[in-house]
């Protein structure tokens, strides 16, 4: 069973004028992303990427929620800390959450490192109350460690010590690591990340899953939905993933087009779009080659890059990624509408959402621009595994198709070691 479907058209000539590609240009692209597949297949058979191998896994959920009941007993406020992979897919699925229901903790991912925001969120959270979840592969992230640091320090000013093995959980990679080592010395509980499982690549595993179920999100559909997208993959060459990277591919070889733009209409599936940008920047930014992509989301944007999009250079690929069914949200009544908005009498806040994204993507074909669409029937669990699960696929295939390995970071090395040795100065 499909979760999403998606629409290449709008990126072929027959759609844009002889700014799309031809269909004999797709096809040989989509013929060439054979390699890439039977890369994917081969690592599956012999079990050697946990990103695919761990779909299967049930027996490992039991576990996770009840570490899951147990930080939603005791917690208030959960802060999830964690830098790029370890904190993206978390906030991606936090938008499937629903905090209002008033039965789930606050969740706060601590994305980033600033004094001020750390020093004001310290200040609004009952410490007897609060969960840290700290996510380090390494176990040596600076940024995570320095803000952990700064938490521990906090319980042992309050006077709450022997609290710091209840509130803090950490994970990272077997053997020793910094992380590790101050686990064992202050006997806080971890759970293990992988050691082959990149962090853009683990919103599957428990980085991203455990924030899932503290929210009450359905872990096992979200591994499903993800697997049906994986067995696809195996048994058919055309496969969306493969049908996905080949448009892109050829757009940014043959047309020169390496700038992917990225829209959501919808705000549940917003933090697609800041994901996607570390998942494809870090994996295929490589050698010379790779695509720019940027984040947008529709309508919030057709109101600021729009005009670029439209009348700025024509070098962007487009994918607009929204909900089928929108019609939610208040019904405007007819006896509150001016003239001037006449079209608005009746209509539902989702009704004018479709509108616009059937309107943005027609507009964008109307100035030739390349635009791919991704529809889902239901903004949930399967539908939101499916897709992150399409994107990590395509995105491998990418990177074999422009010669780069998809899964290391080479070029980030360098601004860690000076940053460490900035400090490290007197």
């Amino acid at each position: 069973m499909k979760f999403y479907r998606q629409e290449i058209e709008g990126c072929l000539n027959t759609k844009i004028g002889a700014e799309g590609l031809t269909q004999e240009s797709f096809d040989a692209s989509l013929a060439q992303t054979k390699a890439g597949l039977d890369w994917i297949r081969g690592a599956y058979e012999e079990r050697r990427w946990p990103l695919l191998t761990l779909l299967e896994k049930r027996s490992d959920l039991e576990s996770l929620q009840a570490i899951a009941e147990l930080i939603q007993d005791q917690s208030e406020t959960v802060l999830i800390l964690g830098m790029g992979g370890s904190s993206l897919g978390g906030q991606t699925l936090q938008g499937l959450a629903s905090p209002e229901d008033g039965k789930h903790p606050h969740m706060v991912f601590m994305e980033n490192l600033d004094g001020h925001t750390f020093t004001q969120q310290l200040k609004t959270i009952d410490l007897g109350k609060t969960t840290i979840v700290a996510i380090s592969k390494s176990g040596k992230t600076a940024e995570t460690v320095m803000q952990l640091f700064a938490f521990i320090a906090a319980y042992q000013a309050a006077g709450m010590q022997e609290e710091i093995s209840q509130r803090f959980l950490f994970i990272t990679s077997p053997g020793s690591n910094p992380l590790r080592d101050l686990a064992t010395e202050l006997n806080i509980p971890i759970l293990d990340h992988d050691p082959d499982l990149g962090g853009r690549y683990s919103v599957f595993s428990s980085v991203g899953l455990l924030p899932a179920l503290i929210m009450g999100l359905d872990a096992t559909a979200l591994r499903t939905g993800a697997q049906s997208v994986l067995h696809d993959l195996l048994d058919n060459d055309h496969c969306e993933p493969a049908r996905g990277a080949a448009i892109v591919t050829a757009m940014a070889e043959q047309e020169g087009r390496r700038t992917s733009v990225f829209m959501p209409y919808a705000d549940r599936l917003g933090r697609l779009g800041p994901w996607y940008v570390q998942l494809a920047a870090e994996s295929l930014g490589k050698d010379g080659k790779g695509l720019t992509p940027i984040s947008a989301r529709g309508p919030r944007d057709q109101h600021s890059a729009l005009q670029l999009f439209l009348d700025g250079p024509n070098d962007k690929v487009f994918t607009v990624v929204s909900h089928k069914h929108p019609h939610d949200g208040p019904k405007i009544f007819n006896d509150l509408v001016s003239p001037e908005f006449a079209h608005l009498a009746g209509k539902t806040m989702g009704e004018l959402v479709a509108a616009e994204t059937y309107a943005m993507v027609t507009t964008l074909t109307h100035q030739h621009r390349p635009v791919r669409q991704f529809e889902v029937d239901a903004i949930d669990a399967l539908s939101m595994g499916a897709l992150m699960m399409h994107f990590m696929l395509e995105t491998i295939i990418i990177g074999r198709l422009l010669g780069v390995n998809p899964f290391d970071q080479p070029a980030v090395e360098e601004g860690k070691q000076l940053a460490k040795k900035y400090l490290q100065e007197p």
